[in-house]
């Protein structure tokens, strides 16, 4: 015949599933004899103790099977200034290299320009054509050089260089959720989220790429300005999702402090 004290023993300590024992249940694998004794009994005998019964110990049960996760790292929108970058593209498209003492055939087309360019760069040393064998008078190479002069330069590399930036920047456009670190209950909303954002990142990718467009133009037209109109910026609402995604994660971490108090509520229910 088991003493009182030899039950209590079992229940909190020695039994196999004991209140010690079973800590993914109850959520205390340090849990002895003495708490139970002079924190928990004392507890449950108050008058205010509601014990868990029917549909209510059932809920409890289920909800403590759930393994408790760790906090997943918050999701950041890509810090892409999508603004910063069309006001530059407007910038570019809107200069144009002066005219004077450039060469008429080369300002009015933008492919025989380009051609003339590398031409130069081949025949800077050179009195001989490598294309046609004809002489390259000094006139001629001046007047290139002229053509070809710093501020044409500076715009040139204003155009590169914006082309890396804004192709660099489509590489930000991604997001990866990884599901498993998230409560089963919380999959449906992060799998919706997914989607939105996917959509949203084609919508700004493309955005991006009108813009890339609009510059490689401009390298046709280096003389001329080119109109332009703001592509749609799809950043407010690419944050807004992210926002969300926030709130989502938020509920995971109010979920994983719902299982604490879960715990504790059923080891009282088992005294």
């Amino acid at each position: 015949m088991f003493t009182f004290n030899v039950i209590l023993q079992n229940r909190s300590t020695s039994d196999k599933d004991s209140i010690r024992n079973s800590p993914e249940k109850y959520g205390d694998q340090n849990y002895t004899v003495k708490k139970l004794k002079e924190t928990d009994i004392p507890r449950v005998l108050k008058p205010t103790y509601q014990p868990l019964e029917g549909d209510t110990r059932n809920k409890y049960e289920l909800l403590i099977d759930l393994k408790s996760k760790s906090v997943p790292n918050e999701l950041r929108a890509p810090n892409i200034n999508f603004e910063g970058m069309s006001k530059s593209v407007e910038e570019i498209l809107q200069t144009e290299v002066g005219q004077s003492e450039k060469i008429n055939e080369l300002v009015n087309n933008g492919s025989l320009n380009k051609w003339g360019e590398d031409g130069l760069k081949y025949h800077e040393e050179r009195t001989i054509c490598a294309f046609c064998a004809s002489d390259i008078s000094q006139e001629r190479l001046q007047a290139l050089r002229q053509h070809f002069d710093e501020e044409f330069r500076k715009l040139n590399d204003r155009i590169v260089k914006g082309i890396a930036i804004l192709e660099s920047s489509k590489s930000k456009l991604n997001i990866s959720i990884k599901l498993d670190e998230f409560y089963d209950v919380l999959h449906d909303d992060l799998r919706k989220k997914y989607d939105s954002l996917t959509e949203l990142f084609k919508e700004q990718e493309s955005s991006i790429n009108s813009l890339i467009k609009l510059l490689e133009d401009k390298k046709q037209s280096l003389f001329n300005k080119i109109s332009f109109q703001a592509p749609i910026d799809y950043t407010e609402n690419i944050k807004n999702i992210f926002a969300e995604i926030e709130l989502i994660r938020q509920k995971h971490i109010n979920q994983t402090e719902t299982l604490e108090k879960d715990k504790k509520m059923l080891k009282m229910h088992c005294v």
